[in-house]
């Protein structure tokens, strides 16, 4: 019963979702998707610690249960709920950043919110539709995403000092997913045997400036990249820009692809897109030294000088307002 409240827990942040009836005919305690903290505990081999066991399982609230779970084990609790069957490895799923079975869609959060909000928060989102694939469908981002080379254009880069301005300079950003035709069956039961119900398709989530192709990315690589958040929260706000920091904007795609050799402040207040492109783009590129701001109504410069100050001043490379 703790397991079946476990996907009922995950179930409720997905409205509109169905399950499949033939689920009633699963051992749901032989589910792959189990969080650690359950299967830790089926897997005791002692009688006595396993009927211990057991107890902590109902005396733990499903709420710690559901902390533990993973995206990998979210993806293939919703595979089995929706098939009904399919008991799916969460292993087999790292690199997994959405699910389609029949007229249902299911997306990683983190490709649908502002890069500054708290990974463990976020789940999975439901939508209706179809991928225009039979069987069940996880998509994945390409193993190497292009990112558009740098023009080294002086005619479409102005680097100006940054004037302390708060605004949104990427409004024509826009996110949009297609499909390659790299497609590979998955073996799910992990047989050998290949299985036609079952698929991996490779997706590609592309970044365009008011219809240009800007560059593909992959944004699960800030599941496993570090990016600093900062918020204020100090009562004497002190809104301009250390007058002895070498600051410029990146007011545009081209600006941030050509790195300035100060830091750059990417102006895109308040749009979730721009700033999620812009961080998964800088980390393909390898320039990890960068910091999100929160909210950018409360901004103390003072106090963000004082947060790089040791052991040396060094400020992000880039910091996205």
């Amino acid at each position: 019963m703790r397991a079946l409240e476990v996907a009922h827990k995950l179930y409720e942040t997905l409205p509109g979702a169905t399950v499949s009836l033939r689920i009633i005919e699963q051992n749901l305690l032989k589910a792959h998707w189990l969080p650690s903290s359950i299967k830790t505990i089926l897997n005791l081999v002692s009688t006595n610690s396993r009927m211990d066991g057991y107890e902590r399982i109902v005396s733990t609230p499903v709420e710690e249960h559901i902390k533990d779970m993973t995206r990998q084990d979210s993806f293939a609790c919703v595979a089995m709920f929706e098939s009904g069957h399919l008991n799916v490895d969460p292993s087999r799923l790292t690199e997994v950043i959405a699910l389609c079975y029949e007229n249902s869609i299911f997306v990683a959060e983190i490709l649908l919110r502002d890069p500054s909000v708290d990974m463990s928060t976020l789940g999975l989102a439901h939508m209706v539709g179809n991928v225009g694939h039979a069987g069940l469908v996880f998509m994945v981002s390409p193993i190497e995403p292009r990112v558009r080379p740098a023009q080294h254009d002086p005619s479409l880069i102005d680097h100006i000092k940054y004037d302390n301005s708060v605004v949104d300079k990427l409004r024509g950003t826009s996110l949009h997913l297609s499909f390659t035709t790299w497609k590979m069956p998955l073996d799910w039961e992990t047989t050998g045997e290949i299985d036609q119900e079952v698929f991996l398709l490779e997706s590609v989530v592309s970044v365009q400036d008011k219809g240009a192709w800007v560059a593909d990315i992959d944004v699960l690589e800030r599941e496993r990249e570090g990016i600093g958040t900062l918020t204020f929260t100090c009562g004497g706000l002190d809104p301009h820009f250390p007058a002895d920091a070498d600051a410029v904007s990146l007011d545009t795609w081209e600006e941030l692809l050509d790195p300035p050799p100060c830091v750059g402040i990417f102006g895109a207040k308040d749009n979730w897109a721009a700033r999620l492109a812009a961080v998964s783009i800088l980390i393909q590129q390898g320039r990890h030294h960068i910091a999100i701001i929160v909210d950018g109504d409360r901004v103390c410069w003072r106090c963000l000088k004082e947060t790089y100050a040791e052991p040396e001043p060094h400020f992000p490379q880039v910091l996205i307002y």
